[in-house]
């Protein structure tokens, strides 16, 4: 299973790059209780770097042999709510997490098993999520009650389109690019473009944007780590980079706070629904691009079989001003899902050089 490890996971996202070699010391026991380390609050508060340190401590291990810290922890994660089947209540268990502790540094940690009840053994969706923050990916789910790109990277749900953890959403592209594992090349002219869904090959549009602002496009196939994709298709991201990673999402029925409100990395969703914003869902078959649904977008709107629809959205006009302002970028004749796909780029009259 090309999924089964969170070596292979970021042997693959990284092109290679980066090789995670874990070394596992022992298990060791501390002085305090799970409820007195979550602290009433889900380990929250400052008393589970208490916990985690004495841990640390315990295993004789140097911090300097390390670039970071993996914590797994007995019982069960407090993210799955309710009651274990120990009758422990979530607000006494520890939610996965990662953090930094002075004199230790980034750590990540999360429970040894899965779930609330079944003593299955955690599965590599939320090891890949929480490692991922101790190597520098930001976290990509948005402010309640949005997504953010939802499945469509493994920092917005360690779940995966399937929803079993087994098969985490692969890393998108911003996030690739961020991390510099991303082969970016920069659409300047227009003309016919090809990519390879298991590449990390990625396409940058900055022409027509104002600086910091820019789209990204790759493929995706809805296979290996995206298992259980229901439409897989070319993926296109909007990315405002005067934004924190927290600011909150917007959508055309948020009255005046739209387009002033916009995620720094928002998933041009090719249905228009803005469903990520409104955390409807982690991801469906109307976000992707492909030439069976939705084929294109431009500034008048979405494209399908070569028309302009009757819609305003999705469309690829700039808004880091809090205005929209049409960048006259047409992405088009996008090709059936696959390993590889193809489409079009044209530049209009707003496009400047």
């Amino acid at each position: 299973d090309d999924t089964s490890s969170v070596k292979d996971f970021f042997h693959d996202m990284s092109g290679g790059k980066l090789n995670v070699i874990n070394n596992f010391v022992k298990e060791v026991t501390i002085s305090k209780t799970e409820s007195e380390c979550a602290d009433n609050v889900s380990g929250t508060s400052g008393k589970i770097k208490e916990c985690l340190k004495e841990a640390f401590e315990a295993t004789g291990e140097d911090i300097a042999d390390y670039h970071g810290v993996t914590f797994v922890h007995s019982g069960y994660g407090a993210e799955f709510g309710g009651r274990d089947q120990y009758n422990t209540y979530y607000d006494d268990r520890i939610w996965s997490h990662s953090w930094a502790i002075e004199g230790l540094g980034r750590y990540a940690v999360f429970s040894g098993f899965f779930g609330k009840d079944n003593e299955k053994y955690q599965r590599i969706g939320m090891a890949i999520h929480q490692i991922a923050q101790v190597v520098g990916a930001p976290t990509m789910y948005g402010p309640y009650p949005g997504s953010g790109l939802g499945n469509f990277d493994v920092m917005g749900s360690p779940y995966g389109f399937d929803g079993t953890e087994h098969h985490p959403g692969a890393l998108s592209a911003y996030t690739k690019a961020y991390l510099g594992w991303a082969d970016i090349e920069e659409i300047t002219e227009e003309g016919e473009f090809s990519i390879e869904s298991k590449s990390n090959k990625v396409y940058k549009i900055t022409r027509g944007f104002p600086a910091d602002e820019y789209l990204l496009i790759e493929a995706r196939d809805g296979s290996g780590y995206d298992k259980g994709m229901r439409g897989p298709g070319l993926c296109i991201y909007h990315v405002d980079d005067t934004k924190s990673f927290h600011s909150p999402g917007g959508y055309p029925d948020d009255g005046a706070s739209f387009p002033k409100n916009h995620y720094r990395v928002a998933m041009i969703q090719a249905d228009g629904g803005f469903d990520l914003e409104h955390g409807e869902d982690d991801g469906d078959n109307g976000d992707t691009f492909e030439k069976d649904r939705i084929d294109g977008v431009g500034p008048q709107g979405p494209i399908s079989d070569g028309k302009v629809l009757e819609k305003k959205f999705p469309n690829t006009d700039a808004y880091s001003s809090g205005f929209f302002e049409s960048t006259g970028i047409t992405i088009d004749d996008i090709s059936d899902p696959g390993e590889t796909m193809t489409f079009k780029v044209k530049f209009g009259a707003s496009s400047e050089s």
